[in-house]
């Protein structure tokens, strides 16, 4: 999704996500919440999320069978008071992850409109942000946390693709899929085996093979799921929503010579923007007065 400065709203829209463990994300600060505080925060979120959007989804969306599987995993969940469960419900064989972010492309955007809190259908939309929130905010993903550069392949409709361009900025709203093999990736996008069936098909004079390369720098956009997934070969990087990145390079390719990719796009992440709190800039500016007055004490000395 495109906005002048996708950079900014990343941040603003991160920061007004519910952090349901109320601490600061700090190297130097513990997490302080008891057990029963914990399994509180995961049994009220996942419980909104399964009563407002889960349960709401027809058997079209997702399967009975589909559901009792990802119902385990909440359940677990909640338990433990462990959010891999909710990593590695993502990543079944099921309908989840699509239903998901479905959801959030369709809904995400409106949990930051006051107009529409209000009303019945934001309590879904709020329930889908708040259960993402647990990924965003979790102190116990830490170790998960990656940085660096991964892969994902993808078909572009050639209209689509003509948006893109070197210097613009771009936000994903839902979460995407990404690789630290490049091979893994080139299969998704329609090169290595799937190529002959790409170029025998009708859309190939449509669509165009590409490979998106990414560089991950700030903390909490990407999760190394790799040990997580279902299907490990994949060595999975998982970027979160509202994660900002420029397009650095766009590169056309010779498909014969480069497992049937057309085209490389590089994107780097955008640099986090921090937004100073009003006590920070209180210490900040007490703190150059007490400069200040010390240097104008030591030239009256001299």
């Amino acid at each position: 999704m495109h906005y002048d400065d996708p950079s900014l709203q990343r941040s603003q829209f991160r920061r007004q996500l519910l952090n349901p463990f109320r601490t600061e994300r700090k190297e130097d600060v513990e997490l302080t919440l008891d057990n029963n505080k914990l399994s509180s925060i995961f049994s009220e979120v996942i419980t909104k999320f399964s009563e407002y959007f889960f349960t709401q989804l027809s058997t079209s969306e997702l399967s009975s069978k589909d559901k009792s599987v990802i119902d385990w995993y909440f359940e677990q969940a909640i338990e433990e008071t462990n959010s891999l469960y909710i990593l590695a419900a993502y990543t079944t064989a099921t309908n989840f992850y699509a239903v998901l972010n479905k959801g959030l492309a369709k809904f995400a955007l409106k949990y930051f409109d006051a107009i529409l809190q209000e009303s019945t259908k934001y309590k879904a939309v709020a329930a889908i942000i708040d259960f993402i929130s647990l990924l965003i905010h979790d102190p116990a993903l830490d170790k998960y946390d990656y940085r660096g550069k991964t892969y994902r392949g993808m078909l572009f409709e050639k209209k689509d693709f003509l948006k893109y361009v070197v210097g613009s900025k771009l936000m994903n709203i839902s979460f995407v899929s990404t690789s630290k093999d490049r091979n893994v990736a080139e299969i998704f996008a329609g090169g290595v085996e799937t190529n002959l069936i790409t170029k025998a098909s009708e859309h190939s004079c449509t669509q165009i093979s590409a490979l998106c390369i990414y560089m991950i720098s700030n903390a909490r956009t990407g999760l190394d799921i790799e040990g997580i997934s279902q299907i490990s070969a994949e060595r999975e990087v998982l970027l979160l929503p509202f994660s900002a990145f420029r397009i650095r390079c766009i590169r056309e390719m010779d498909k014969t010579v480069n497992n049937g990719i057309a085209v490389e796009l590089e994107l780097e992440e955008c640099e986090e923007h921090h937004v100073e709190s009003a006590r920070k800039k209180q210490v900040r500016i007490l703190t150059h007065l007490l400069r200040q007055q010390q240097q104008n004490n030591e030239s009256s000395m001299r």
